[in-house]
């Protein structure tokens, strides 16, 4: 067609080049979107004449260096001008030969021209260069594996030191020495300057398969987290006396002038006018950059039950009626059985398999868990880890909410001390008593609360925890030595004034908020969010977590969140639910028990705690006339120590009930593990002898995994700081 065109339409040979690069470019633009490769692509554009355009196909003349990258472009250009049979030496002609032969040669520096002089044939021209190159190519992979092995950080930035590793790589790669991409990450790691140190740490102890694209996706968020953050240098600049914001501008805000609604900015979305627990955006639980969240597995019902609610959203809303509920407690289990424990014990004990727990719970989350890199980076310093905790913008709210709480107590206070002075008067009429006005000036001569303050406040309560003096808290400023209590230190940061000063008007919310009457814990409700946010923000949860309730010993009566628990080492306190890693006991959410919930306006109270899973519990069945058997409290000599009964539910496939008889009868509703007989091994109190026990896999699974919340209260309760209430008639109705 294209020699049709052109002799249906005579032109000049300037018109003719032209129109030949045209379609030139043309079929270039068609080959490129086609992904044409190679050879294909080649001989495509080839068959034009482009007498103009060999230039663009034309190989820089070899110099002695690169030669494999040398060799692949000159492969190319011979392929595009079908001359690359001679090199192979399977050339159909003797023009393509000499053809072949004369590019090669061509196509070569002054420099290599000695080693082809000889040559009379293309392949042999080939074959000489080949040979003779490969042998300096050794010296050359050589020079770039130690390149690699030594390579350093010395770009401006993460990006282009990425660039310049993975132009080293290209080259490695060009002389046959390709790296793998997990050689390729480790130099990575190993080249970061020390500010890295922290991720490098953190990638190393998350990941199984090392991924450049990883890598450096990460490099490059904390790069800007590096550049754009400076919490962590703010908070220590709190140590360091510089002062904050807000109080540099508490001249446009004095003294008795309260700010109404809740301060500063919410711990969620970081919007100020509302606090963490009232925040109606989606919570994003990990910092920025650090983590990615894991997607949920999808819950598996049967269909009937789906299709008898409604589809999946009712049962996520909680909206599951409670007929059907009953229904599936009286018909939706299948029959009980029971699995006693002799014959397993006769056998000899088979290790549990190591891929046992990906078969038991199919849906077990896999992917990256630990210690996020910001809070490793924070805490290569103790000041670093504690401020990550409690950021600087809580200590600027706790520091104003105090100066607030002690303009509106200050005229009380006036009253307060002029009547004490009064009835000194009387007792020692030498004593002049002041007047109203002249106590009003003296208290108000009071320097406000600095955030630095209160960091001060704190590490002496700390303090007094490691070295206690259960005489009085103000012996700690005494300046003679006392037995082995040390003296004059506290007098050294903080004077006894200040402190105690601190101490009657720490406030950290508003009394005069609506919501301080409905919230028994709204007066650390700040603290509470705040902590619940980092805490959540710093540690990528992991598979296998524990659930359950811990105390913070408390015997104040001014407690409103105070309860008893017998079981507790410390009885009195405020219970938590906390939610604890089960290998590292840390705490990645806790909630703070604030007493019975309210009954709501049938008259019955509402179960938050259990959801649905009491109305699942089967029942007894249609038809039976007699009553379901009490369950003992004790095991009945009649029943062998070790064996349960299972029932799986019919219409939630993985989800069973079982009942375990040991000393007493332990039940459990679970939607994974295995009931396969297992053993553990029971100690007896009296006599401390160990004695193994039947038992299914998920109870075995339950007492490996559950400690986490144990071992957090002991490392929580090595240090209790209590101090008794500051004796201030004014400050007790705070």
């Amino acid at each position: 067609m294209l020699s049709m065109s052109t002799a249906d339409h005579p032109q000049t040979d300037g018109q003719t080049e032209r129109v030949n690069r045209v379609l030139v470019d043309t079929m270039k633009s068609y080959a490129h979107s086609f992904l044409l490769e190679g050879a294909a692509c080649a001989c495509l554009v080839a068959q034009l004449p482009c007498p103009s355009t060999d230039t663009k196909f034309k190989v820089e003349p070899f110099d002695g260096s690169n030669y494999s990258l040398w060799s692949y472009k000159m492969k190319m250009y011979l392929m595009s001008k079908g001359l690359w049979e001679a090199v192979c030496g399977e050339a159909g002609s003797t023009a393509k030969e000499q053809q072949a032969h004369a590019a090669i040669v061509l196509n070569l520096n002054d420099s290599q021209l000695m080693h082809v002089v000889t040559s009379t044939t293309a392949k042999e021209a080939w074959d000489t260069l080949k040979k003779f190159h490969k042998t300096q190519d050794m010296a050359n992979r050589l020079w770039l594996k130690e390149k690699f092995s030594a390579f350093k950080f010395t770009a401006s930035s993460v990006g282009k030191h990425v660039t310049e590793l993975e132009k080293l790589v290209m080259e490695m790669k060009n002389a046959g020495c390709e790296p793998t991409e997990e050689d390729v990450c480790a130099t990575m790691l190993r080249s970061l300057p020390s500010s890295y140190e922290a991720l490098v740490q953190a990638f190393r102890m998350s990941v199984s398969e090392f991924k450049l694209a990883d890598l450096v996706s990460k490099l490059i968020a904390e790069e800007v987290r590096q550049k754009d953050s400076n919490r962590i240098e703010e908070a220590t600049a709190l140590l360091a006396g510089k002062g904050s914001g807000k109080q540099q501008q508490k001249k446009k805000n004095p003294r008795g002038m309260r700010k109404k609604g809740p301060f500063g900015k919410c711990f969620n979305c970081g919007k100020p006018g509302h606090y963490a627990r009232d925040c109606r955006s989606e919570a994003n639980g990990f910092d920025a950059g650090d983590v990615q969240l894991p997607v949920p597995p999808k819950m598996r019902f049967g269909d009937n039950l789906i299709e008898a609610i409604d589809g999946l959203s009712n049962i996520a809303a909680g909206t599951v009626p409670d007929d059907y509920l009953k229904e599936m407690g009286i018909n939706g289990w299948s029959d009980l059985q029971t699995h006693g424990p002799y014959d397993y014990l006769m056998e000899p004990y088979e290790p549990r398999p190591p891929n046992a727990m990906a078969t038991d719970y199919p849906n077990l989350y896999t992917g990256e868990s630990g210690p996020t890199a910001r809070a490793l980076e924070a805490a290569a310093s103790l000041s670093g880890a504690f401020f990550y905790f409690m950021q600087p913008e809580l200590w600027e709210d706790i520091a104003e909410e105090t100066n607030n709480y002690f303009e509106e107590k200050l005229e009380e206070r006036v009253q307060v001390q002029y009547s004490r002075q009064v009835a000194r008067e009387k007792k020692h009429p030498e004593f002049k008593r002041q007047t109203t006005e002249r106590i009003h000036t003296e208290l108000l001569k009071m320097k406000a609360v600095t955030p630095r303050d209160l960091c001060v406040f704190v590490g002496l309560l700390i303090a007094r925890s490691i070295a206690p003096n259960k005489e009085k808290l103000a012996h700690h400023w005494k300046t003679t030595n006392e037995g082995a209590i040390p003296r004059g230190y506290f007098g050294q940061v903080m004077v006894r004034d200040r402190f105690m000063h601190i101490s009657r008007n720490l406030h950290f919310s508003c009394n005069d908020d609506e919501r301080a009457a409905k919230d028994r814990a709204w007066k650390l409700r700040p603290v509470i969010d705040a902590l619940k946010d980092r805490f959540a923000a710093g540690f990528m949860p992991p598979a296998t977590m524990a659930f359950d309730e811990a105390m913070l010993p408390s015997r104040s009566t001014f407690n409103k969140m105070r309860v008893y628990l017998k079981d507790k080492p410390h009885k009195w306190g405020t219970k938590l639910f906390m939610l604890c890693c089960s290998t590292t006991a840390y705490c990645i959410r806790f909630e703070v028990y604030c007493g019975k919930k309210e009954r709501g306006g049938q008259g019955r109270s509402t179960d938050f705690k259990s959801g649905l899973s009491i109305q699942l519990i089967p029942k007894k069945k249609k038809g039976e006339k007699q009553k379901p058997p009490k369950i003992p409290k004790n095991r009945p000599a009649s029943i062998e120590r070790g064996t349960f009964i299972v029932a799986d539910a019919l219409q939630i496939p993985g989800m069973r009930l079982l009942r375990w008889w040991d000393t007493r009868a332990v039940h459990m509703l679970s939607t994974g593990g295995s009931v396969e007989t297992n053993r553990i091994v029971r100690r007896e109190k009296r006599t401390g002898e160990q004695t193994e026990v039947a038992c299914p896999r998920i109870v075995k699974d339950y007492q490996t995994f559950m400690g986490g919340v144990d071992v957090h209260d002991q490392l929580r309760l090595q240090r209790v700081y209590s101090a008794r209430a500051p004796e201030d008639s004014a400050d007790q109705e705070a």
